[in-house]
């Protein structure tokens, strides 16, 4: 979880995410644990050797350090996800874009970049920004 200002907002989606599922599957992706982290986005940026399956933005970020943030993901090969208006078209690899239903939207540039493959059913049913 990537955060700008409030971190409590961050901490508070971070508990969510670490809380999904029931039973035994809680807090697990296909059996695997996860750990969530909650941290701002200039630690993120000067981190090196630290691998994070994925970066979920939490507030809007200025062009600048969005551009950072998308960057670290290609380079990182991680999906990066905001649920911000526009940050797919700035580069994010997902979000959603609310039409006459809530779908993914995902920058197919950013994701061949970033050297992502994502389940075919997913893509066949979000849309696809292309610039």
């Amino acid at each position: 979880i990537i955060y700008k200002d409030d971190k409590t907002q961050a901490d508070t989606y971070a508990a969510m995410l670490q809380n999904l599922g029931k039973g035994v599957k809680q807090g697990k992706v296909k059996g695997i644990p996860i750990t969530v982290q909650v941290i701002t986005a200039e630690h993120l940026i000067q981190l090196s050797g630290q691998q994070y399956a994925g970066i979920y933005l939490v507030e809007k970020f200025a062009s600048s350090r969005l551009q950072q943030l998308v960057d670290y993901g290609i380079a990182q090969q991680i999906i990066s996800y905001s649920p911000f208006v526009d940050a797919v078209e700035q580069g994010i690899s997902v979000g959603l874009i609310i039409e006459a239903r809530t779908k993914p939207y995902v920058n197919i540039q950013t994701l061949k970049r970033s050297q992502l493959q994502i389940k075919s059913f997913f893509l066949k049913v979000s849309k696809h920004y292309e610039p």
